[in-house]
C-alpha cells in the first residue's frame, strides 16, 4: 500500500450548473440592449463560468510533506516539520466558510473548500491554520495512521 494521498475536488455540480443558468438568462435578456460595455461584461462573465468550470482543489499527502491548493491559482507545500497539530474535523460549506472556494474563517484560518462533509485542518508551528475540505476521509485516516 502507498503511502501517499491525493485527491482532487471540483465545485459542487449544482453551484456550475445555477451559474450558467443565470448567465444564459442573464444574456439572453440584455442581449437587445447590447453596448460594448455589456459585452466587455458578458466575456467577464463567461470567463469567470470557464474558470469555475475548470478548476478543482488538489491534496496531496506523502511521507515528507503535505501539497494542497486550488488549481491553476495556488499551490502550497509544507513540510510535516512545520505542523504542529492536525485533525479531520466535520464541515459545512455554508455554514463554517459562508460558501465554496478560498475562504478565510476565524476557527479554521485560510480553507480551500470545495465538496464534501470533511476537512483537514492543519495548525503550524507559526499558529497560523490552513483547512482543505475533504472526500474521502476513510482513506486519509488509514495513510496518516501508515506515514505517522
Amino acid at each position: 500500500m502507498k503511502n501517499i494521498f491525493i485527491e482532487k475536488a471540483r465545485f459542487p455540480k449544482f453551484l456550475i450548473i445555477i451559474y450558467w443558468i443565470q448567465f444564459t438568462f442573464f444574456s439572453l435578456y440584455y442581449f437587445k440592449k447590447m453596448e460594448y460595455s455589456l459585452l466587455i461584461f458578458l466575456i467577464g462573465l463567461f470567463l469567470l463560468g470557464i474558470f469555475l468550470s475548470f478548476s478543482y482543489t488538489k491534496l496531496k499527502i506523502s511521507k515528507g510533506y503535505i501539497e494542497f491548493g486550488l488549481i491553476p491559482i495556488t499551490k502550497n507545500i509544507i513540510s510535516w516539520n512545520d505542523v504542529k497539530e492536525f485533525e479531520i474535523v466535520k464541515i459545512s460549506a455554508i455554514s463554517d466558510f459562508l460558501g465554496w472556494g478560498i475562504r478565510y474563517s476565524k476557527k479554521y484560518g485560510w480553507s480551500y473548500i470545495m465538496r464534501g462533509e470533511y476537512a483537514i485542518c492543519f495548525t503550524l508551528n507559526s499558529g497560523k491554520k490552513k483547512t482543505i475540505s475533504l472526500i474521502n476521509h476513510g482513506k486519509l485516516r488509514k495513510i496518516l495512521d501508515n506515514i505517522g
